[in-house]
């Protein structure tokens, strides 16, 4: 446990600019919630204080210092991992979702509210009886509309989701608290987004449409990044050069990279997240720049979507 605590006191210090008040720390986050040790990649940071041995206490800011989130952690290096309450806030700072976390998987009843703090919705994540389908799934127990009318009661009714300037989202119907039956969503303009259908919660089939008209078959709601046969750590293992200044200073280490895959699948706006030695940090850059052309863009409702990716490139010494 001393070897812990100790471990743990290090990676904050190497990755925290400045400590502004007594066990109060701030710590950078990228958008995939990997820490980093320059504010200016970071989206959001969290002002933290150690509750405990292993849980922390934090508050969540966007990069403008609005705060975003309350809650706790059992873990925030390399990656930021939630633990036990849960709150967020709208940027007028009503209280906008709450609920609980168990190792960053949601727990338990979440509420949901509308700026003018009344209630949307509440419901229970819990396990999925079918977990080959997803480990957790979410149950709806009761929604409403910004005036208090209940649409959905104990898992049953039709609900018409809007944006904040009042317009028809996204229309459906629940049945014992699950998605049933067809689900339509529209854009801006009022023309329909996407189609799609679904049985007791799971999605059977889908469409979207875009500008122009064009249908997107789908199946996932979403795919990861992807990368091609050759594999990305394969690709990594024989691409990278050890440069030979850094073999004669001895520096060794693992590099961060945090990047977007565009939607023709290139990376783009590469970001360090940490770096031992910036000999280090321009030969991994290198190699992310070389695998341009096998990557596969994620996709959100069959169409290919730009998404951030965060990889760690090691350099050893034999």
């Amino acid at each position: 446990m001393k070897m812990m605590k100790y471990l743990l006191t290090a990676l904050i210090a190497f990755l925290t600019p400045f400590l502004f008040a007594q066990n109060v720390t701030r710590i950078y986050y990228l958008d995939t919630q990997v820490a980093t040790s320059i504010p200016d990649s970071a989206r959001f940071y969290l002002d933290l204080s150690v509750q405990g041995d292993t849980l922390y206490q934090y508050t969540e800011y966007d990069k403008a210092g609005v705060r975003r989130a309350e809650g706790f952690a059992i873990r925030i290096t390399p990656m930021l991992e939630r633990h036990d309450r849960y709150t967020t806030f709208y940027p007028n700072q009503q209280k906008h979702r709450e609920g609980r976390y168990f190792r960053n998987q949601p727990m338990g009843i979440w509420r949901t509210y509308y700026p003018n703090g009344k209630l949307q919705e509440m419901g229970v994540w819990s396990k999925n009886p079918r977990p080959y389908e997803a480990p957790l799934r979410y149950l709806l127990t009761t929604y409403a509309d910004s005036t208090g009318q209940m649409l959905v009661t104990q898992g049953h009714g039709t609900v018409s989701l809007y944006d904040p300037q009042g317009r028809v989202q996204e229309v459906g119907s629940y049945h014992e608290g699950l998605k049933d039956s067809v689900w339509v969503g529209y854009q801006e303009n009022g023309i329909k987004a996407y189609e799609e259908t679904y049985v007791a919660g799971v999605l059977q089939e889908g469409r979207s449409f875009d500008a122009q008209g064009k249908t997107y078959p789908y199946t996932a709601l979403e795919t990861p990044i992807g990368f091609d046969a050759e594999g990305v750590v394969n690709f990594i293992a024989s691409s990278v050069r050890y440069p030979a200044a850094a073999q004669r200073a001895e520096s060794q280490g693992t590099v961060i990279l945090n990047f977007l895959i565009d939607t023709q699948g290139v990376p783009q706006d590469i970001r360090v997240s940490s770096s031992p030695d910036p000999v280090l940090t321009k030969e991994a850059i290198r190699v992310i720049q070389l695998s341009k052309g096998k990557w596969k863009p994620a996709t959100k409702r069959g169409k290919a979507v730009a998404n951030r990716f965060t990889i760690p490139i090691p350099f050893k010494l034999i």
